[in-house]
């Protein structure tokens, strides 16, 4: 992913600039929807015989990561696109600070993907009823799960917050543009309406004074 982006942004001289996060963003939705499906398919070939335990932490490493990056690149467009319509004369995101907020992108998605490796791997499954036993790939129940948890918890409320309000922001502002816009439309047929009405009395005045 790191040397995906790398060559990406060496070939971006000429994009536009709210188009920038654009083909990473299909990057890792492409790279998520590859691991995913490899995950879930790798799962249903090996319901029950999952000994590749190394293999599963790995794929849930690489799923992680794909999909907290698409979120951060999200959060990344939200914040781009707030900052152009709602603040056009205030600060503006830089090439620079674009590669900056990059870097530090992947790094959040490392540091929340990290402890996957732990969290996840192969997993003894019982069943008495049935008289199934085996392993299977998923998450290894623990305090460390537990703790896991609740920080992708925290991360994904404090996500859909940063992915919300700016979103909010964006179209109080674009409600008010277009209300004024309205009101001046109005104001201008208006006084249209008025001037063809003296006109017209001015025209009828004129006439009868001739005759």
């Amino acid at each position: 992913m790191v040397l995906l982006c790398i060559s990406m942004d060496s070939k971006r001289k000429t994009i536009k600039d709210g188009q920038y996060f654009l083909p990473y963003l299909a990057v890792a939705n492409l790279l998520g929807c590859i691991i995913c499906s490899l995950n879930g398919l790798a799962m249903t070939l090996m319901p029950l015989t999952n000994k590749f335990d190394k293999l599963c932490k790995i794929g849930g490493l690489l799923g992680s990561a794909i999909i907290c990056m698409g979120v951060c690149l999200l959060v990344m467009i939200a914040i781009q696109r707030y900052l152009k319509v709602c603040r056009p004369n205030g600060p503006i995101m830089t090439i620079k600070w674009r590669k900056i907020i990059m870097i530090c992108a992947m790094f959040i998605s490392g540091v929340l993907a990290g402890p996957s490796l732990i969290a996840y791997g192969s997993v003894p499954l019982e069943s008495n009823n049935r008289n199934i036993s085996g392993k299977i790939c998923g998450k290894i129940t623990g305090t460390v799960s537990s703790i896991y948890d609740a920080v992708l918890g925290v991360a994904f409320i404090l996500f859909c917050g940063l992915l919300i309000v700016p979103y909010c922001l964006i179209a109080w502002k674009t409600c008010r543009h277009l209300k004024k816009r309205d009101q001046r439309n109005f104001e201008s047929q208006k006084r249209c309406r008025k001037e063809n009405t003296e006109n017209q009395r001015q025209g009828e005045f004129n006439f009868n004074a001739g005759h």
